[in-house]
């Protein structure tokens, strides 16, 4: 008899703690969410045991440069398999779609459940939480108090309400129960992509860049860039959710995709756009901050945008000396030509 797959769900928050053995994961499914906090004092320690694997990988990530992303998707797949039971049992699929949530705040305020592992002795599993464990949950939540140094305080952009905002599916294959909430409609009909706060910092920076190209006044049709178009907010008060942009038609591919089998001529079409914007951005004093693959999108009529203005370069694109500079967009962009190049070349090879 085959073993039944996991109920479909999505990490939407995955925070490991620098310089102690400790983090948190939280994930939806089928319209619940679970946060999962892991200690590593009840774990047992980094001694051997059914726990070892999750040192082993922590001490792995410490040591990790441009592999990181896999060894954080192993942490994580060790954390979820331990959840599973709770998950089905918790959160059973519900015919249709009359339990998916309906508007951004229904999908941030769901039923949760807090779980913790713990070492049995002779194997780690979750157990439910009696508490609620609610101020952990709120840390997960993507939420911003607004103060005077909020760069959109001083802005005529719109807010709106995140109950009044209803969630659509990305594509035809999308689950909103679990699925983070990428594009959404307002009352108005006009449909938007939705960016939630992850990072204040990261946010506040982002908002900045955008507001600076609007101010700059580069064309939308010539600087293909996020554009930004209003501010989300939590219904009970002014605390930021996210922010809305132009949601971008046929985009569902990032260049990392869409390189794969692309054809030479296309690559360089991609390029040239691409370097083409940045200089753009340059000459207004805009740095992009984060030159990689994932940051452009590829629209219906193939062209590319430059997306993600919230900084923090990925490791291998932009030398950390260099982040958050002119110099450091140049180099990044150096390394996306030869990338391209080497794509190419493989592509050429299974022809």
């Amino acid at each position: 008899m085959s073993q039944e797959p996991p109920p479909f769900h999505t990490v939407i928050d995955f925070s490991v703690m620098t310089g102690c053995p400790d983090s948190t994961l939280t994930a939806m499914c089928n319209g619940k969410r679970f946060h999962v906090i892991i200690s590593g004092l009840s774990l047992g320690g980094a001694v051997p045991g059914p726990q070892s694997e999750y040192f082993d990988l922590l001490d792995a990530l410490e040591k990790a440069e441009n592999s990181s992303h896999k060894i954080l998707e192993a942490l994580e797949d060790w954390i979820l398999e331990r959840c599973i039971p709770h998950f089905k049992r918790l959160a059973p699929q519900i015919p249709g779609d009359a339990g998916a949530p309906r508007t951004l705040q229904q999908y941030y305020r769901p039923e949760t459940f807090v779980l913790s592992l713990v070492n049995r002795g002779n194997h780690v599993e979750a157990v439910r939480r009696s508490s609620s464990g609610s101020e952990s949950v709120q840390q997960a939540e993507p939420r911003l108090r607004p103060s005077p140094s909020t760069p959109h305080m001083d802005s005529s952009l719109p807010r709106f309400k995140a109950s009044a905002l209803d969630i659509l599916p990305t594509h035809p294959d999308s689950d909103i129960t679990a699925d983070l909430p990428r594009r959404i409609r307002c009352p108005d009909g006009r449909q938007y992509f939705f960016k939630a706060v992850l990072d204040p910092r990261s946010f506040d920076r982002e908002l900045e860049s955008l507001l600076h190209i609007e101010r700059a006044g580069l064309p939308s049709q010539k600087t293909r860039t996020s554009r930004l178009r209003g501010i989300v907010e939590w219904d009970e008060d002014d605390t930021i959710m996210g922010m809305l942009l132009d949601y971008i038609d046929g985009g569902n591919h990032t260049l990392q995709t869409a390189a794969r089998g692309a054809s030479a001529a296309c690559r360089e079409k991609w390029m040239s756009q691409i370097e083409n914007i940045v200089r753009q951005l340059h000459q207004v004093g805009i740095v992009w901050g984060d030159v990689k693959p994932d940051n452009i999108v590829i629209d219906g009529d193939s062209n590319a945008h430059v997306v993600d203005f919230g900084g923090g370069c990925a490791i291998g694109w932009v030398d950390h000396k260099l982040y958050d500079t002119v110099e450091g967009d140049q180099q990044g962009m150096q390394r996306l030509r030869a990338y391209l190049a080497s794509a190419q070349e493989e592509h050429s090879l299974t022809d």
